[in-house]
């Protein structure tokens, strides 16, 4: 054979990265839809509009890796003393619960896990929901006995969400018991005002959205009813935002530039997906007469109707063939 041939080699392998993680970074990979590429990156990974179909149109998928090594080697510590959790968020109704566990040692080769959204009952994602992954002692030990010695205690954590867009622009529901009693039967939420200065504070100090606690699990019947429940929690959510758009317009300083995170500074996002400028309302609002203000509020009140698509989800209602 002549010295000038060529000899090439090649060398067939799985690609380790699947096979287990070299930091706690690749340990989890997570993918809104289990048909698309899983992927490490954290935080915000799929929006849409208010009224997206979150369970029914997603269908989360998790990928944890071999992780016995990283513990081993970057913390000295013993794997089998851990344990990997996942649990699921509903954004709008704040409910959390573990949905998985398993100890460290336990994972020997990649573990695929799908998220069946519909058979969390209690839960409706009617704005979404957050997956998050932790790592954390199986049980706690003596404080001596380890750095890491609560089960409360978390090594690392990935979380990915997976939301509305207007979400983090409105409200949350903080669930209560009301303590007069006629509230209690027959009153379902209200706007409890702490502040009239939406552009200077944080939307969560300026105003709180108050549900009666009795009727939470009726409200999650709800949410989880294909005939009329999203007409329902559409019509409940067009109230609520209404009143927070009209007291935004109400009470906005026009001034200066609002706080990052204030109700007057979300507003203008919201205005802006409704087609509207938030600053040439609002001057209508604040300066205008009676009548000035009468209309502000309606061409606000339709948008924001048109924005939730209100009359196209009547339309799709099938009343024929229900029973109570």
């Amino acid at each position: 054979m002549s010295t000038k041939d060529k000899l090439v080699f090649s060398v067939s392998r799985e690609d380790l990265l699947y096979n287990y993680a070299s930091t706690f970074k690749e340990i989890f990979h997570f993918t809104p839809k289990s048909d698309d590429e899983l992927s490490e990156a954290t935080g915000v990974r799929f929006q849409e509009t208010l009224g997206f179909d979150f369970e029914n149109e997603t269908s989360p998928k998790l990928r944890i890796l071999q992780l016995s090594d990283v513990i081993s080697g970057h913390l000295d510590e013993d794997p089998s003393q851990f344990s990997i959790f996942v649990s699921l968020e509903d954004i709008a109704l704040g409910n959390r619960s573990i949905i998985f566990s398993k100890p460290v040692d336990e994972i020997t080769e990649p573990l695929d896990f799908k998220i069946d959204l519909k058979s969390f009952s209690e839960f409706g994602f009617y704005r979404g929901y957050i997956v998050k992954c932790f790592i954390s002692r199986t049980t706690s030990v003596d404080p001596n006995e380890s750095k890491y010695w609560s089960k409360s205690n978390i090594l690392y954590q990935s979380e990915f969400i997976v939301k509305s867009t207007v979400d983090e622009a409105l409200f949350e529901i903080a669930w209560t018991d009301f303590n007069d009693q006629k509230e209690r039967k027959d009153l379902l939420y209200c706007i409890n005002w702490v502040s009239d200065d939406v552009s200077q504070e944080s939307h969560s100090q300026t105003f709180q959205v108050v549900a009666n606690n009795d009727l939470k699990s009726q409200f999650k019947r709800l949410e989880n009813n294909s005939l009329f429940g999203g007409l329902t929690i559409r019509l409940i959510a067009d109230r609520i935002i209404c009143e927070l758009a009209e007291t935004t317009l109400q009470y906005a300083d026009l001034e200066c530039e609002p706080l990052e995170g204030s109700l007057h500074e979300k507003m203008q996002g919201l205005f802006s997906d409704l087609g509207l400028e938030f600053n040439s309302e609002a001057i209508r609002y604040q300066s205008g007469d009676a009548t000035q203000i009468l209309d502000v509020r309606l061409r606000v009140n339709k948008a924001i109707q048109v924005h939730h698509l209100m009359a196209s989800t009547l339309m799709d209602v099938k009343f024929g063939g229900f029973r109570k």
